[in-house]
């Protein structure tokens, strides 16, 4: 079903488009994480660059953090289909894994979902509160194979718990002894590692960074496949624990099925001129996030349907431990 969605998505032709559309009231932006969150900054700072142009263009963004974001995805994706209205996801829970770790939670389908484009990504780290003996992806493995006290790792979305389960399964980790602790957002992770709370978390390093500039966390690991610039000597995970390389956030527009091809191509026209300025890109960069490649809908859900053919049987293989 999900692939037979996309094919129809990647067919529609933006090109053939003969009507102009342009919004005449406020348009509502729904984001599934707290305030601070790497959708938001992703996503405001491309918003700015529009509105600046457009000057029918208004933003209202409406946080609705819960379930990896699936709270606002089971209220947008319920909304007229009529472009007033979008979400921005995260794209491993939203559109891979959710409805397999958390079903009784989801209330939409993938054809309740229209991924549009990309806005941008960025990295997941793991980070540790500075009194912590573990300073390399190494010596975390070695720690969580044998730790002396019991040990917890703060996360927020559901990428975070693959990455989290991938870590215990190479570590042999005790799972008596090592515990996930939830949080709503990544910004509340930081602090609570850096406020000595928790002893390690996982965030995107978009959000993790200012307190790793100021010294008020460790910096274990990045993942991808390849170190950030700002961070050029920080270890990259995929070389101690691999086939966590792909686990990076990427934050994109999502409306809902049904919106005409005259308001996809607004969205995919404005926002693709923002994401080639070179001030959304500096903002970007300042924020350790990189601008997308997959700026249509063909190009983002051939995404996303990687995403699921690499992440889903993840997800099967670990649902019996998400909530413990």
């Amino acid at each position: 079903m999900f692939k037979r969605f996309l094919f129809l998505l990647a067919t529609v032709t933006l090109a053939g488009s003969c009507l102009a559309w342009e919004p005449t009231r406020p348009i509502t932006v729904y984001i599934g994480y707290a305030a601070g969150s790497g959708n938001e900054i992703s996503f405001r700072t491309a918003a700015a660059h529009v509105e600046k142009n457009n000057p029918n263009a208004k933003f209202v963004v409406v946080n609705m953090p819960g379930q990896d974001g699936t709270i606002s995805l089971n209220h947008s994706t319920k909304l007229p289909a009529d472009g007033y209205s979008i979400n921005i996801p995260a794209y491993i829970g939203s559109y891979a894994i959710n409805d397999i770790l958390t079903p009784d939670v989801v209330k939409y389908t993938q054809k309740d979902l229209m991924p549009v484009m990309s806005l941008s990504t960025s990295p997941q780290v793991i980070i540790a509160r500075l009194d912590s003996q573990v300073n390399t992806p190494r010596e975390l493995l070695a720690y969580w194979k044998n730790p002396n006290k019991p040990v917890n790792m703060g996360v927020v979305v559901s990428a975070h718990f693959l990455l989290y389960q991938s870590l215990l399964d190479q570590s042999q980790g005790d799972r008596e002894k090592i515990k996930l602790v939830p949080y709503k957002g990544p910004t509340l992770v930081a602090a609570d590692v850096a406020g000595g709370h928790i002893e390690f978390g996982t965030l995107p390093l978009a959000i993790a960074a200012p307190l790793v500039n100021a010294g008020k966390v460790k910096l274990i690991a990045v993942t991808g496949t390849k170190r950030p610039p700002q961070f050029p000597n920080v270890p990259l995970l995929e070389e101690t624990v691999p086939g966590t390389g792909a686990n990076v956030a990427i934050w994109g527009i999502n409306l809902v099925p049904g919106t005409p091809p005259e308001v996809v191509d607004w969205y995919v026209k404005n926002f693709g001129k923002a994401l080639e300025s070179e001030e959304v890109n500096k903002i970007y960069y300042d924020n350790y996030m990189t601008v997308a490649n997959d700026r249509n809908p063909a190009q983002t859900v051939k995404v996303i349907e990687n995403m699921r053919t690499r992440y889903r049987p993840m997800a099967e293989k670990i649902k019996q431990y998400w909530g413990q």
